[in-house]
């Protein structure tokens, strides 16, 4: 029985872990704000791009309030993801400009309400909002710091 039980256990860790490790590859990536998920498409004049690296580092760029033209980083840090909660800690901010993405704390929570390999769904706060939508995208030219 004990030898069952554990059989069971291995499985369910493994079946976690492979989900947790999908969830953690779809994140990574560049993805281009989009507007909020109850609208039509919408026109953005200067949508951020957050970029989240494999080696846990992400930046954020934005055309309109970066410093450079070419190179546009107005944020940048390190991301974690909790499976579990399915959020990701945007921590260690660091901010290139006086821009802020959504706010200035030295944290902050991105609770994903959908995600795909080109979809990403992002909310601000726990319960009811407003999801912004952000699509995956292909960058061209290096975006680093």
């Amino acid at each position: 029985m004990k030898k069952y039980i554990n059989l069971v256990l291995v499985i369910l860790f493994a079946n976690h872990s492979v989900y947790s490790q999908k969830s953690y590859s779809q994140i990574i990536g560049s993805w281009r704000y989009m507007g909020f998920d109850n609208k039509e498409t919408e026109s953005i004049e200067c949508p951020d791009l957050i970029v989240f690296n494999k080696d846990g580092k992400y930046f954020i760029f934005n055309e309109c309030y970066g410093k450079k033209i070419e190179n546009p980083l107005v944020e940048r840090g390190i991301w974690e993801y909790y499976s579990n909660e399915e959020i990701i800690i945007l921590k260690n901010r660091q901010f290139a400009t006086n821009y802020a993405y959504h706010n200035t704390n030295k944290v902050l929570k991105l609770y994903l309400k959908g995600s795909t390999k080109k979809h990403l769904k992002i909310c601000y706060n726990k319960g009811k909002c407003n999801k912004e939508k952000y699509e995956k995208v292909k960058t061209t030219s290096n975006l680093s710091p």
